[in-house]
């Protein structure tokens, strides 16, 4: 079991509760075990078992890069740093899709975007970084008059467009 995004509830020692979930919040400190032991009685008679539930903490990623402001043909190495487990496993996410074999810790992006990355620990528990957002700049074209033919000195107007 892992924290999804919200505190886990601390449950007093013993607690019954009738048919239906449980809800684990407030743990202060993960992981955390808990025991639980249910009993069913119906028509069939009665069993009772106990069930360990173990909760992990989700991993942590940070990306790091820079300039992620850059000119058309350039481009950026997002590398990400995870922590809260010994292994991981790693998905990039380019404005809120999945990049098709981006796995690795580290991607370079050459388009705009807003990029993040999910990280999956060895517990199986999963987070998503918060976004990077990339900017391409593109490159400025000269545009010529028609031709020109200069004699002696002067100058000749030359502008420059960007898409």
């Amino acid at each position: 079991m892992c924290i999804r995004d919200r505190p886990l509830p601390s449950i007093p020692s013993p607690r019954t509760q009738a048919a239906g979930s449980i809800t684990f919040t407030n743990a202060t400190s993960l992981p955390i075990q808990y025991r639980v032991i249910y009993s069913v009685a119906n028509n069939c008679g009665s069993t009772s078992d106990t069930l360990l539930v173990t909760v992990n903490p989700n991993p942590s990623v940070s990306i790091t890069g820079s300039p992620t402001t850059f000119c058309e043909g350039d481009n950026v190495v997002l590398t990400a740093t995870a922590t809260i487990g010994t292994s991981f496993s790693y998905q990039w996410i380019k404005d809120g899709l999945d990049i098709g074999g981006a796995t690795s810790s580290s991607y370079t992006a050459n388009s705009s975007g807003s990029y993040s990355l999910r990280v999956v620990n060895d517990n199986t528990c999963t987070t998503t970084s918060a976004a990077t957002i990339v900017t391409v700049n593109p490159k400025g074209t000269i545009i010529e008059p028609a031709p020109v033919i200069r004699c002696g000195p002067g100058s000749v107007n030359l502008s420059v467009a960007t898409p």
